[in-house]
């Protein structure tokens, strides 16, 4: 496994990874993908979300992935649609 598996997120999902046996990891795609984001420039944040996380990556890292987290997690996997709700006028 990677160097970075000791890394707290990494570690949590270890055994879930370890034991899966209806998904699998095509790493090939990973590589793809990997290779074209290394260029990509991505935004700092401009403070134009409805929270302001500021700049430390770690924070953004862990706001992400809850983000992504309850995007899968709330999905209506039969229709596809996302829950979405609107707080202060935003979505």
């Amino acid at each position: 496994m990677s160097v970075h598996w000791d890394t707290p997120v990494l570690s949590s999902v270890q055994e879930v990874v370890k034991s899966a046996q209806l998904v699998g990891i095509n790493h090939n795609k990973i590589t793809e993908v990997a290779d074209w984001m290394a260029y990509e420039e991505f935004a700092k944040p401009d403070g134009s979300m409805l929270f302001d996380f500021g700049n430390d990556p770690d924070v953004l890292m862990d706001f992400t992935l809850v983000v992504n987290t309850m995007n899968f997690a709330f999905t209506d996997f039969s229709t596809g649609v996302k829950f979405e709700t609107d707080y202060m006028g935003k979505r």
